[in-house]
């Protein structure tokens, strides 16, 4: 649903989404994805049909998108970075100057942390020709919410920008943080992550975050520094979770994806399509198919014409957009 619409006011063509999370114990929009769709018809001054809680369709008429300053407050703890990969492509399809106020969550399980955001998707997206400001000014976690940064985006066009594959992993960074925790809880999930990554022989430098506040939440995201394109992983804490495994979660992913030499991660493979059918093309490798990229690639291809291929290869899959 967020590509379709993304794509939809990035193209000016009206679009009808249905059958919105069916397959779900409780089916249908809930707060995240409301805030997704209002954001774009806020941005494209578009009109919505099934706008509510629940609804498993939903309509959007988007108008053209003329940038400005623009405050999106998500609900309750709803992912931040899940809404600017939203509105992203619609930006960029624009070559829109906006000014976001965002609240809502930086780091919530099931969507990319701030760190992966920020650390690995911007740069990569710089690289095709958006220019972002950002600046966070506090986190926020399920459930309490409470976070808030202010991005720039100046979308004056994509260009093509090479995804190599097999480039080395180059030096591994990090953060440990937390609101509201003790300080211990941080350095042991540091800790872990290290070791971890020091067992597959990689070496790490990861830095600690510790707040008082809004609410209480932990977790441990970690990039790599040097390499295009960029890769990361994460581990989010919560309740009753030690804080050893959310660091060894982290450091577990990351290796996984070093060992695959791919070009991407298999959460940027996901995130990358939308951009690339907009700017001419591309092709990268990632490790594996997922059934959001699967789903991601026919969107893409139903909304804009640009056929989407995945091959698989010996140690992974390659992903053609375009070419």
């Amino acid at each position: 649903m967020r590509t379709a619409l993304a794509l939809a006011a990035a193209l000016q063509t009206p679009v009808r989404v249905e059958g919105i999370r069916a397959n779900r114990p409780q089916p249908g929009l809930k707060h995240q994805h409301l805030a997704g769709a209002r954001a774009l018809a806020q941005l494209t001054h578009g009109t919505l049909e099934g706008d509510t809680l629940g609804s498993t369709s939903l309509t959007f008429t988007p108008e053209p998108l003329m940038g400005g300053e623009f405050h999106f407050p998500i609900e309750t703890a709803g992912s931040m970075t899940l809404l600017l990969q939203t509105v992203l492509p619609a930006l960029a399809g624009a070559r829109a100057h906006a000014v976001l106020e965002l609240e809502g969550g930086t780091d919530v399980p099931f969507a990319p942390t701030w760190e992966y955001f920020t650390r690995v998707h911007v740069p990569t997206l710089e690289r095709l020709g958006i220019e972002f400001t950002i600046e966070r000014l506090s986190r926020g976690y399920f459930p309490a919410g409470g976070g808030r940064a202010r991005v720039t985006v100046d979308a004056k066009g994509l260009r093509d920008a090479p995804l190599p594959h097999g480039t080395p992993l180059g030096k591994i960074r990090g953060v440990s943080h937390s609101n509201g925790l003790p300080k211990h809880i941080i350095q042991r999930a540091a800790e872990a992550a290290h070791d971890e990554l020091a067992t597959a022989g990689l070496a790490s430098d990861i830095e600690l975050e510790h707040h008082r506040g809004p609410g209480s939440g932990m977790g441990v995201s970690l990039w790599t520094e040097g390499r295009f394109p960029p890769m990361g992983a994460d581990g989010v804490g919560r309740r009753g979770r030690p804080a050893e495994e959310v660091g060894r979660e982290a450091a577990r992913a990351l290796i996984a994806e070093a060992r695959a030499k791919c070009s991407v991660d298999a959460h940027q493979a996901d995130m990358l399509p939308p951009f690339l059918a907009l700017s001419g093309g591309g092709t990268y490798t990632v490790r594996g198919r997922t059934g959001h990229l699967e789903t991601t690639l026919s969107v893409v291809e139903q909304m804009t014409g640009v056929s989407c291929r995945l091959e698989d290869e010996d140690l992974h899959v390659r992903v053609t957009v375009g070419r």
